[in-house]
């Protein structure tokens, strides 16, 4: 395979562990759940109002359900971006998934595809890190805002049902959920890459063996 190749199939399988990671973490009520907890969101609503108000943003983010009169026309209007932007994640999702299956059946060079994909991914979480802690979070979010949402995004949690559910703090909790999965998931594949090495040398060594014996090797 050429180096182009390896390189290509490396980029899509880090696509595939960032966005996996974006999902398991944005779609995951036992994490709201502790979020609420930990943010205060309990304090300010009963336990049941905060999950059905969740519940029924995730259903509507994830599966297009209706909103209900809970949200303004001006959270609904955001959260439609928000929807829009998760759509485009998901096609980069399905798509990089289709191409790690391509890598799979083509028996691309596993070793070497899993390590750039973990280190190279693992970089750029780090860099993106490091980008983020430089600027603060307060900015960071504004800019994120700025370039992937048109509409007003800017609520007052004193009015704003979604905005006083959903503090500034728990998004910031989120995002270092979702490196540390991302992270999580690099390491695991350079140790895996390391152990595919490995095992190759080993079978080499082996076949070396057999070759030299005068073995006939089926």
């Amino acid at each position: 395979m050429h180096k182009h190749e390896t390189l290509a199939y490396a980029f899509f399988l880090g696509v595939f562990l960032i966005t996996s990671s974006i999902f398991e973490v944005a779609y995951s009520m036992p994490i709201y759940d502790k979020e609420f907890e930990k943010t205060g969101v309990y304090g300010l609503f009963d336990r049941t109002v905060a999950q059905d108000g969740i519940k029924e943003m995730l259903s509507y983010l994830r599966y297009g359900e209706p909103l209900s009169g809970k949200f303004t026309d001006a959270e609904a209007d955001h959260l439609k971006d928000v929807r829009g932007l998760l759509i485009t994640i998901r096609i980069f999702y399905l798509f990089s998934l289709v191409s790690c299956i391509i890598m799979i059946f083509r028996k691309a060079d596993l070793s070497q595809i899993l390590r750039y994909a973990g280190l190279g991914t693992g970089a750029a979480m780090l860099l993106l890190m490091i980008i983020c802690a430089a600027a603060g979070f307060d900015t960071a979010f504004q800019i994120f805002h700025d370039v992937f949402f048109r509409s007003n995004y800017a609520f007052d949690p004193a009015v704003s049902f979604m905005k006083a559910m959903l503090p500034d703090r728990l998004f910031l909790d989120l995002g270092i959920k979702i490196m540390l999965s991302v992270a999580i998931k690099c390491g695991a594949l350079i140790l895996l890459s390391h152990l595919l090495v490995k095992i190759d040398f080993t079978c080499f060594k082996i076949r070396g063996r057999k070759q030299a014996s005068g073995k006939k090797i089926i």
